[in-house]
């Protein structure tokens, strides 16, 4: 006697299912948690270094697995006072994400921009981890960050692995 499968032509998502055993092939990519800060202060320098400056856009996050990536995310607007650039990087405590030098975004000449950037970060850790906007001038005149009082977001995403 030959047997048929049946296959459902539909799941009723109302329903509620309860799983025993393991599920595989869902991957990761969940998002564990999320935290967000602005500041609409405007914040100026004129270092030529990254370092510690004036910037309230810090966020301290403690990932919940070592094999957490974290989703970082920036929204700011700068301003350069002179014909050289600014730079912009994010540290994750002391490491610069970016490049050293350029960090990983940069405004040329007197403009006014916007700047959304993101960066996938993997720290490897379950202690608390501290994320900051950092900015420098390259040439010693103004760099400004919130120009005109413009709200600056940086957002924090863990993604489970």
């Amino acid at each position: 006697m030959a047997f048929t499968l049946l296959k459902p032509t539909g799941i009723d998502l109302s329903q509620t299912f309860a799983f025993t055993g393991s599920v595989t092939g869902a991957g990761g990519g969940k998002i564990g948690q999320v935290l967000q800060v602005t500041d609409n202060t405007e914040r100026v320098t004129t270092s030529t270094s990254f370092g510690l400056n004036s910037s309230t856009l810090t966020l301290n996050i403690t990932p919940t697995a070592t094999s957490s990536k974290i989703l970082v995310m920036v929204n700011v607007l700068f301003v350069k006072e002179s014909s050289n650039e600014v730079y912009v990087t994010i540290f994750r405590d002391s490491t610069n994400l970016g490049d050293g030098n350029n960090g990983l975004a940069y405004l040329f000449h007197s403009e006014t921009n916007p700047y959304t950037f993101a960066e996938l970060d993997s720290p490897n850790t379950t202690s608390q981890t501290n994320y900051q906007i950092q900015f420098r001038s390259n040439d010693g005149s103004n760099a400004k960050l919130n120009y005109g009082n413009a709200f600056g977001r940086l957002t924090l995403m863990e993604v489970l692995a």
